[in-house]
C-alpha cells in the first residue's frame, strides 16, 4: 500500500472511532435526558468533524473516478457501476436501521412524557388543591369567629388574651394589621413586640378589605406549608380598616404529600420543556450518523471496486486490442480462480478469431454481393416475398410482405410457418398445402384497420437434395376484386333498370285508367277496395321507379367535368335543401374556402346521398317525444388535403357490415336499398378521394371524404 493510501486508512479509522464515540454519547443521553441536554452539543460537534472528514475522503475518491471516466481509462465505467451497486446495497439496511432508530427515539421520548403520567400528576395536583381549598374554607370560618372576638377586645389587648386565643384556635401566629400595613398587635407581644410577624402582601390586605375575607397557602422555610387567613375585623371605633391575619399549620402528612406533588410536577414540567430540543438533537445526530455510515459504505465500495477491477482492467486492455483487430493478443494467466479461467478463455477466443479471420474475409465479399442483389430486387417489388427454410422458418423477406401481413419486419423474420403449428399471421388454409410439396395458390380475407382485404398467396417449392425450401409471393388483390365486383354490379344494375323500368309506366297508367273507368259504377265498398288497390299499385310503382333510378345512378359512368371549384360553396348549396326538416337539424359548420378539382354535379350527388342517409337513420330511431337529431357538415383543409365531413348522432354503423358497407343492398335501414354509400364510394373513386367511415362519439356516425388540394389554391 502506498503512503497516501496508509494516511487515508488511518484517517478513516479515526473517523470511525469518532462515530462510535458519538453513538455511545447518544445512548447515554437517551438514558438521562437532563444529561443529554448538556452533552448533545458535543455529540453534534463530533459528528460534524467525522462527517467533514468522510466527505473529504469520499470526495477525493469520486474526483479520481470522475477524471478516469473523462479520460476513458480501462475499467472506469465498470468501477463506477460497482460503486453505485455496492452503495445501493449498503443503503437499504442502513435506512432500515435509521428509521427503526427514529422510531425508537420517538417512542423513548414519548414514554418519558406519557399522557397518563401527565394526567396523573395534574390530577394529583388538582386533588391537593381541592383538599387545600376545603381546609382553607374551614379555617376561614374559624378566622371569622376569631375576628368577632377580637372586635370585642380593648385597643391594646394583653399577651395572655392573644395566647389563649392562639391556643384555643390552634394557630401558629395571630396579628391585627391595618390596611396600610401598620401592625396593631401580634402574637409576639403587645403592639409589635420583639418578633416581627409574617406580613401579607399589600394586595392581599386590600382584597380582605374589599371581600371581607381572603385565604391562601404559603411555604415558609422553617414552618413548611402553612395556611394564612385574612379577615376584616368589624369595628365601629377604628378610623381605618383592620385585618386579622392568622397563620395555621398543616399536618405533617399533608405537608409532605403536597410538597412531593409540587416537586414532582415541577420536575415533569422541566422535562416537558426539554422534549422538543431533545428530539431534534437526537434526530439530527442520528441523521448525521446515517450520512456518516453512507459515506463510509461508499468509501468501502470504492476500495472493493478497485480491488476487483485490477485483473479486469488488464482483460479490458486486451479486449480493446482485439477490437482494434489485433487477434494475436495473449494475456498472462496469474491466478487459478474464475478470473484466471476468464483470461484463459480470452486467449482461446483470440486464437480462434485469428483462425477465422481469413475465412471470414473470403466469404465477406460473396455475402455482400448476394445481399446487395437481393435487397435491390426485393426493394423494388410491390408484392410480398418470403423465403422459407426447410423447417418453415423465414430465411428472408421484404418490407412489402410485412406490410401486407400487418406486422413488423423483425416479427416476420422471427416467425415459423409450420403447418402443424398454426399461428395468427397467416391463416391455416395457407399452411395446409405445404404438406403436398407442390406449388399452390390460396386466397383469403384479412381484417386490418377496420377494412377487409382480399389476399392471395402463390407458393413454389425449391426442391433440393435432402430438403425443400419455399418461396411465397403475397399480393393484395382487394382493388382487383372490388373492380370486378363493381363492374358486375354495374352490369346487373343496367340490366335491372332496363328490364324493370319499361313495364312500370304501363302498369301505373293501366291502374289509373281502371280507377277512372269504374269510378261511380261500383258500390261503395267495391269502390273503396278499388281505390285502395290502385293506390297501392301506384305507390309501389313509384318505389320501384326510385329503386331503378338509384341503380341507374350507380351503373352510370358519366364523363367528369373536372374544374377548380370551392367545395364549401357546394356544401352550402346542398345543406340549404335540407334545412327546415321536422325530425332532423342539418347545418353547415363554419368552414373556410377549400379549392379542389372535381365535377360539381357529381359532388352534389355524393353529398346529397350522405345527408340523405344520415337523415333517414335519424328518422328511424327518433320518436315524437324525442328532440330532433343533428346532422352537421364541415369542410376543413390544410396544405395537402381537403376533408368533407358529415356527422350525425344516429345509431351509427353496424361493425359487422363495415367490410361490405360499399356493396349494393348492404344496409341497416328498414327501407334502404343500400345504393347510397355505393354511389358515394364510386364518386369518391372518380375524384381520387379517400372515403373513411367511423363513429362519432358519444353516439352517431362519421363519414370523411378526403380530397387532394387544388394545385393552384388561392384565397378568393
Amino acid at each position: 500500500m502506498s503512503q497516501g493510501g496508509r494516511r487515508e486508512l488511518y484517517g478513516v479509522v479515526t473517523l470511525f472511532a469518532l462515530l462510535i464515540l458519538a453513538l455511545y454519547l447518544m445512548g447515554r443521553s437517551l438514558e438521562d435526558p437532563s444529561a443529554g441536554a448538556n452533552i448533545y452539543g458535543w455529540i453534534l460537534f463530533i459528528n460534524a468533524i467525522a462527517l467533514f472528514g468522510f466527505i473529504v475522503v469520499v470526495g477525493r475518491r469520486a474526483w479520481v473516478l470522475w477524471r478516469s471516466l473523462q479520460r476513458g481509462d480501462d475499467g472506469a465505467k465498470l468501477t463506477s457501476r460497482l460503486v453505485i451497486a455496492l452503495s445501493t446495497l449498503a443503503l437499504l439496511p442502513v435506512l432500515i436501521i435509521y428509521f427503526f432508530s427514529l422510531r425508537f427515539i420517538q417512542t423513548g421520548i414519548n414514554r418519558w412524557y406519557d399522557v397518563n403520567v401527565e394526567n396523573a400528576l395534574q390530577n394529583s395536583l388538582e386533588l391537593s388543591q381541592r383538599s387545600a381549598a376545603s381546609t382553607l374554607g374551614l379555617l376561614n370560618q374559624i378566622s371569622a369567629t376569631a375576628a368577632e372576638d377580637v372586635a370585642l377586645w380593648e385597643l391594646d389587648p394583653s399577651a395572655e388574651q392573644i395566647d389563649n386565643l392562639i391556643v384555643q384556635l390552634g394557630a401558629l401566629e395571630l396579628s391585627l394589621i391595618k390596611d396600610n400595613g401598620e401592625i396593631v398587635f401580634t402574637s409576639g407581644g403587645a403592639s409589635i413586640g420583639d418578633l416581627q410577624p409574617q406580613i401579607p402582601a399589600r394586595e392581599f390586605l386590600q382584597d380582605a378589605v374589599n371581600t371581607q375575607q381572603v385565604a391562601y397557602l404559603d411555604s415558609l422555610p422553617d414552618k413548611g406549608l402553612v395556611a394564612t387567613t385574612l379577615t376584616l375585623v368589624p369595628s365601629l371605633t377604628a378610623d381605618v380598616p383592620q385585618v386579622l391575619v392568622m397563620m395555621f399549620p398543616l399536618d405533617e402528612a399533608t405537608n409532605a404529600l403536597a410538597n412531593e406533588v409540587e416537586n414532582v410536577y415541577s420536575q415533569y414540567k422541566q422535562l416537558l420543556f426539554l422534549r422538543t430540543p431533545l428530539r431534534l438533537s437526537f434526530v439530527l445526530t442520528l441523521s448525521m450518523a446515517l450520512a456518516l455510515s453512507l459515506l463510509m459504505a461508499i468509501w468501502v465500495s470504492f476500495l472493493t471496486a478497485r480491488w476487483l477491477m485490477l485483473p479486469i482492467r488488464q482483460l479490458a486492455a486486451g479486449t480493446r486490442s482485439v477490437a482494434e483487430g489485433n487477434y494475436s493478443q495473449r494475456l498472462a494467466v496469474n491466478t487459478n480462480d474464475e478470473l484466471g479461467f476468464l483470461v484463459l478463455s480470452f486467449n482461446r477466443m483470440t486464437s480462434k478469431l485469428e483462425q477465422m479471420q481469413m475465412q471470414n474475409d473470403r466469404h465477406q465479399l460473396a455475402l455482400e454481393t448476394e445481399r446487395a442483389y437481393l435487397q435491390a430486387v426485393f426493394g423494388q417489388l410491390s408484392s410480398g416475398v418470403i423465403v422459407l427454410e426447410p423447417n418453415f422458418s423465414v430465411r428472408t423477406a421484404n418490407q412489402a410482405a410485412a406490410e401486407l401481413l400487418g406486422v413488423e419486419l423483425e416479427e416476420l423474420m422471427a416467425a415459423v410457418f409450420n403447418p402443424s403449428q398454426p399461428q395468427s399471421m397467416i391463416p391455416e388454409s395457407v399452411l395446409q398445402p405445404f404438406a403436398d410439396q407442390h406449388a399452390f395458390e390460396v386466397q383469403w380475407e384479412s381484417q386490418a384497420d377496420a377494412r377487409t382485404r382480399q389476399m392471395v398467396c402463390r407458393a413454389t417449392p425449391l426442391v433440393q437434395k435432402l430438403s425443400t425450401s419455399w418461396i411465397l409471393v403475397l399480393d393484395d388483390i382487394s382493388d382487383i376484386v372490388r373492380t370486378q365486383r363493381d363492374a358486375a354490379w354495374g352490369e346487373a344494375a343496367r340490366r335491372l333498370a332496363h328490364e324493370i323500368k319499361n313495364p312500370l309506366t304501363p302498369i301505373q297508367l293501366s291502374a289509373e285508367r281502371l280507377a277512372r273507368k269504374l269510378d261511380g259504377k261500383l258500390e261503395q265498398s267495391d269502390a273503396l277496395l278499388l281505390n285502395k288497390s290502385t293506390s297501392t299499385i301506384v305507390s309501389q310503382v313509384d318505389s320501384l321507379k326510385s329503386m331503378v333510378n338509384a341503380f341507374a345512378q350507380y351503373a352510370a359512368s358519366p364523363q367528369l367535368d373536372n374544374r377548380r371549384l370551392n367545395l364549401t360553396e357546394i356544401a352550402e348549396s346542398v345543406v340549404t335543401l335540407y334545412q327546415g326538416l321536422e325530425r332532423a337539424d342539418v347545418c353547415l359548420l363554419d368552414s373556410a374556402p377549400a379549392w379542389i378539382l372535381g365535377d360539381a354535379n357529381r359532388l352534389r350527388q355524393m353529398l346529397i346521398n350522405l345527408i340523405k342517409n344520415a337523415v333517414e337513420a335519424l328518422a328511424e330511431q327518433s320518436s315524437m317525444d324525442q328532440p330532433p337529431g343533428h346532422v352537421s357538415v364541415s369542410v376543413t383543409c390544410d396544405q395537402q388535403h381537403v376533408v368533407l365531413s358529415v356527422l350525425d348522432n344516429g345509431p351509427g354503423f353496424d361493425q359487422s357490415l363495415i367490410g361490405r358497407i360499399y356493396e349494393p343492398y348492404v344496409t341497416t335501414k328498414s327501407k334502404g336499398t343500400g345504393i347510397g354509400l355505393a354511389v358515394v364510394n364510386k364518386i369518391a373513386d372518380e375524384h381520387g378521394a379517400k372515403l373513411e367511415l367511423g363513429a362519432n362519439p358519444p353516439q352517431g356516425a362519421r363519414v370523411d371524404v378526403i380530397f387532394a388540394v387544388s394545385p393552384n389554391d388561392e384565397t378568393e
